[in-house]
């Protein structure tokens, strides 16, 4: 017999009640989620004032998701393929840090 949804959902909050781990994850989870909600909705409307053209937010927030869908498919393979260790990281940190400097430093 196939188990109902409500079984599965009592069986999946039994094991995040028994599992506290789960429970971090997912608050974390939901956390990045509404502040890059937030980030969009605040953010597009200011960019959209100081833009000379008509920028569309669907545009926008395509882009930030494919940029997420990237960057978390990158480190999976990455992880898989046991490329990254601690001082991978730390230089991969660094050279996201110098990045950022430059573009600061040439957007002005």
């Amino acid at each position: 017999m196939k188990p109902s949804l409500f079984s599965k959902l009592a069986s999946a909050w039994e094991t995040i009640r028994a599992k506290k781990e789960l429970l971090v994850v997912g608050i974390i989870e939901s956390s990045f989620k509404i502040c890059l909600a937030l980030f969009l909705f605040f953010w597009t409307p200011l960019l959209e004032e100081t833009a000379q053209n008509f920028i569309h937010p669907g545009t926008i927030y395509v882009c930030f998701m494919i940029s997420r869908l990237i960057g978390s498919e990158a480190f999976q393979v990455n992880y898989q393929m046991q490329i990254l260790n601690e001082n991978a990281l730390k230089r991969l940190q660094i050279i996201h840090y110098i990045l950022i400097i430059i573009y600061f430093s040439v957007s002005k």
